[in-house]
Parts: structure tokens; C-alpha cells; sequence
């Protein structure tokens, strides 16, 4: 803990530069509120110190004695991200983008606002699911999209780091429906192997059953979250919707899908035992996702195991078969996008009389060709913002 304060501290230092001379106040445009908390509020906004660049812009308030100093909660979050965003082996971590913190004194007594600046992302997964008209989303989209949400968990879980709020919210998507990153990390925590945590993590229905049961949980947490969102853009709405708040009634909805436990699989720490609870068989998946092939719901089912150290871990998500053909076909594509566009740039058409040349503009797409007769640019896909959602 002590490591995470002083790289906080030091990252909150370093993030005071030339920009602290323009009044904080003056520096951001604030265009829409994406979502408010118990102590923030999230704003989509114009940074003027970065050439009018539109950010997502996270005001945090805090009132408590400043001998304190900085609060656990925001240091925690800085210096998590931070760490993600080392240069590492990853390519694209699928994490948001920390842009610099800073902070101000506020209105009131023992006030203070922490201004923390992420690149912005124009909309959520709950955003996109909902957007989506029937019959929902392609299985070629969900299959790409939780490549790139298990791609961002297995690199903080590599870092040692659970993020513990993962939920469709918190997964944000790009304006072309094709990137994802994951955001939110005001609950993440830098652990051990396996450690009692506290409970007050992740919104109930994408929380995992030993987080309900008061017992010691890890990083498969993450991966009972990452099944719930699977599911979720599988059916287009939530898994585990339990109808009533609290433990027990969200893991008798668990329960009532995956299967009743037995004695010998119900941890010992818990003080909930599996006597207070009716005796579900499981249901087939077949059977409650009949649309998924069957890579989808085996890797599934690995995912949404009651017992954390029988859930797959987010490595060997990746190499499961459901996202490896993904993978594969997608180099199979880039390659003959590349060879398309090698083409493009050497071959120019003859020239005739009567014929003038005729120019390739190359939309978007890089596969999609417009002859200059017909230069209007189809617009790209809409996706619908139902406003109201945080950002990070």
C-alpha cells in the first residue's frame, strides 16, 4: 500500500506542469454530463491546454482533513493506470488512457477537487447492446469484442491488479464500433495470490459468487464478470438479473442457471451455508443460449464456474478456441487488406483520349474503393447514445 501512496504521489506530481498556469476552471469547456457518483462527476469536455481536444473529464470531491493528504481511493486509480500504461508487450492494452491529474481547492471548507483527464470514448458496452436492433449483435462482433476486453484483463491481471467493477458501463467503445477499452479503476487493488478483499465490489449481477459469500477471492473474480458480460452480448440483456437486491437472492438467480452447489464445493470460510438455499439442477446452455455455437458456450461455461480455481483463467481465454479462430481469420483479412491496398498505391490506370484517370479515394474501410465521380463519403455507422452513462 505504502508503494502504491508514494507512486501516486509521484505521479500526481509529475502530471503539474505548464498546464497548472491556466485556471482549471477556464481550461475545460464542459459539453455533456456523462454521469454522476457519490463523489464524482463525469463530463465530456474541451481541454483548451490540449488544442480544444475533447476529453473525458472526472471531477472528484473531496472533503476531509487535508493532513490526510491525498484520498486511497484516487491514488489507488492513478497509480494503477500508470503502471498499465508502461510500455510493455502489449501492443493496445485495452485501457483507458490516464491524461494528466490535477487538482484545485473547492468551494467549501476542507474542499478539494481532483481533475483527472482521460482520453474520451464516445459511448459504453450497455450503450451499444441496447443500440443494437434485433436480433442483436453478430456473433463476429461479440467474439472480437471480448477478445479485446479479455486482452485488457489478463494485462492488469499479468500486473498483479483485479479491476472488481467489471460491468458493460465500464467497457467503453469507439465511435466506429471497433475498438474497446476498459475503464473505471477506482476499485481496482494490487493483490497477492489470494486475499479476503472487501465486499463492495462490482454492481450484483456481475458479481462472483465467493465476492456474495464473504470468502477470499482473486483475479477469477474478473473472469466471473467478463462471463456475465459475454452472456449479456450474447442475449442482449443481463444473465443474473436478479429481481431483488442482496446476496442471497443473487445467488439464488446464479444458482437457478448454473446449478446448486454441493456441500463439498461450498467454501468453509463462508457464514452462509448451502442448506438455506433450494437445490437447482443446472440448466444446459444449449438451452439458455441456443443462438451461441458451441466454442462460445464451452468457453462459457469455463467461465461462469462456481469455483474460483476451477474458472478459466483470462490466458487461457484467449487461447480457447472460440477467440483463436477469431484471431486467425482476422490475419487471414489484414493480410488481403494490405495486399489490397499494396495494389492501390502502385497501379495507376492507363490514360486515354477519352478517358480521364479516374482517382481511388480510400474511405474508412480500407477494402471499400470510391471513384471520384462519386466522392460523397457514406456516413459512418450511428451508434446511439442514450446518455446518462460515466466515461471512466
Amino acid at each position: 500500500m505504502l508503494g502504491e501512496q508514494l507512486e501516486a504521489r509521484e505521479e500526481l506530481v509529475e502530471t503539474e506542469d505548464d498546464r497548472e498556469a491556466m485556471n482549471l476552471e477556464e481550461r475545460f469547456e464542459i459539453l455533456d454530463n456523462l454521469g454522476s457518483g457519490a463523489y464524482a462527476t463525469v463530463y465530456r469536455a474541451r481541454d483548451r491546454s490540449r488544442g480544444g481536444e475533447v476529453v473525458a473529464l472526472k471531477k472528484v470531491y473531496v472533503r476531509e482533513d487535508r493532513e490526510i493528504g491525498i484520498p486511497q481511493f484516487i491514488m489507488r486509480e492513478v497509480a494503477n493506470l500508470k503502471r498499465l500504461s508502461t510500455p510493455g508487450h502489449r501492443k493496445d492494452p485495452h485501457i483507458v488512457r490516464l491524461l494528466d491529474v490535477q487538482s484545485a481547492e473547492g468551494r467549501y471548507r476542507n474542499e478539494q477537487i481532483f481533475y483527472l483527464v482521460f482520453e474520451h470514448m464516445d459511448q459504453d458496452l450497455d450503450q451499444f447492446i441496447r443500440a443494437c436492433p434485433s436480433p442483436g449483435m453478430n456473433e463476429t462482433i461479440i467474439r472480437d469484442f471480448l477478445a479485446q476486453i479479455l486482452d485488457g484483463v489478463d494485462w492488469m491481471h499479468v500486473n498483479n491488479i483485479v479491476h472488481r467493477d467489471l460491468k458493460p458501463q465500464n467497457i467503453l467503445v469507439s465511435c466506429d464500433g471497433k475498438k474497446l477499452k476498459i475503464a473505471d479503476l477506482g476499485l481496482s487493488r494490487s493483490i497477492g495470490s489470494n486475499v479476503v478483499l472487501s465486499t463492495q465490489v462490482v454492481t450484483q449481477w456481475y458479481r462472483a459468487p465467493e465476492v456474495l459469500l464473504h470468502s477470499s477471492y482473486s483475479k477469477p473474480v474478473d473472469v466471473w464478470s467478463v462471463g456475465c458480460i459475454f452472456a449479456e452480448m450474447i442475449r442482449g440483456r443481463p444473465l443474473f438479473a436478479a429481481r431483488r437486491k442482496g446476496e442471497k437472492h443473487q445467488l439464488e438467480e446464479i444458482f437457478s442457471i448454473i446449478g446448486t452447489p454441493t456441500t463439498a464445493q461450498w467454501p468453509v470460510e463462508s457464514s452462509i451455508t448451502v442448506d438455506q438455499f433450494v437445490q437447482f439442477k443446472a440448466k444446459p446452455w444449449l438451452q439458455l443460449l441456443p443462438e451461441a455455437s458451441d466454442d462460445a458456450q464451452d468457453l462459457l461455461s469455463q467461465m461462469l464456474q462456481f469455483q474460483p480455481l476451477q474458472r478459466v483463467s483470462t490466458k487461457d481465454s484467449l487461447h480457447h478456441p472460440y477467440i483463436t479462430s477469431k484471431a486467425s481469420q482476422d490475419e487471414v483479412e489484414e493480410e488481403e487488406e494490405e495486399e489490397e491496398r499494396r495494389v492501390t498505391r502502385h497501379q495507376t490506370p492507363p490514360k486515354t483520349a477519352h478517358t480521364p484517370p479516374t482517382r481511388v479515394l480510400i474511405w474508412t474501410s480500407p477494402t471499400l474503393l470510391i471513384p471520384e465521380s462519386s466522392q460523397t463519403q457514406p456516413p459512418p455507422p450511428v451508434l446511439h447514445s442514450r446518455g446518462g452513462r460515466g466515461q471512466v
